[in-house]
Parts: C-alpha cells; structure tokens; sequence
C-alpha cells in the first residue's frame, strides 16, 4: 500500500495498480483499477525520466511513480557532461538541451564558505559533438518529462 493504492506484481510479471481508496484524489489521473505496466519506476527525476523514456521508446509499457507532482523549480546539478547528452539524445533530447544551455569554460570549487580555486580545459578536449555545459537539472526535467509525455508514458 502506497498513498492510498495497493501495487500487485502478477506472477507473469506484469504490475497492476489497484485503488484502494479515494484519499489521494488530487493524483491525476490514477489508472482505472486492473491497468497493467511492465515496468514501474518510482521517481520522477531525471534518472527516473530517463528510465521512462528508454523503455517507452523501446515498447516497453512503463509507469513512473513520484508524490512531487511538478518538476524542479532550481537546479540540483549545474553543468552536464558531454556523455550525459550523447546518452539523452539516444531518447530524442540531448541536443535540445544542449542548446538551452551555455558552454562551461570554468568551474570554480568552493568549501567551507569560501573558493578554492579554478578548473579550466573543459571545451579542450573535444572527443564528442556536445561540451560541458551549464543547464539546469529543471531544464531537463522539462525536456525529459515532455518527450515520456510524447512516448505515451504517464507519471503517477
């Protein structure tokens, strides 16, 4: 039981979303009872967005799961490497993001309340089509989050 739904996994390994009661009804919409998922994920980040959007794209029926019923209003992670975006264009989004977002030349490390010093070099080495860049983990939320919306995915 979980907010007010029960999730049972049938023995084929399907998962089914049953309601219980009706005391989360602000959760829009819950699937009618019997609806069937092949996958649950439970997290609506990124990770779990990203997990969404491969297995929709692949045809795999997937459900994600999160009580925060919005993205992000800030950023949790500040610059996203050049693998991150080679791994999210494999579900149509890497250079969409890529292109909100403004090239990092620099990071400055800081502790403790105070800067310890530059890393610089970051757009030297150019083994990808993408460079570290500075986006917020809201933008790509949004990104992610409308391009599972796009698959058929839904968010619970």
């Amino acid at each position: 039981r979980q907010q007010g739904r029960q999730v049972t996994v049938a023995p084929r390994g399907t998962v089914t979303v049953i309601r219980v009661d009706s005391g989360y009804s602000h959760v829009d919409p819950l699937p009618e009872p019997g609806t069937e998922y092949d996958v649950v994920v439970s997290g609506a980040g990124p990770v779990g967005l990203m997990i969404g959007c491969y297995m929709q794209s692949q045809g795999v029926r997937c459900v994600l799961i999160d009580p925060h019923l919005k993205n992000g209003d800030g950023s949790k992670a500040a610059v996203t490497m050049p693998r991150s975006f080679e791994m999210l264009e494999r579900v149509g989004v890497g250079t969409a993001i890529a292109d909100v977002g403004r090239p990092a030349g620099l990071a400055r490390l800081g502790s403790n309340g105070g800067w310890l010093g530059k890393i610089t070099g970051f757009t030297s080495a150019r083994l990808s089509q993408y460079v570290p860049t500075a986006v917020g983990q809201n933008n790509v939320e949004a990104h992610l989050c409308a391009r599972y919306l796009e698959l058929g995915g839904k968010i619970l």
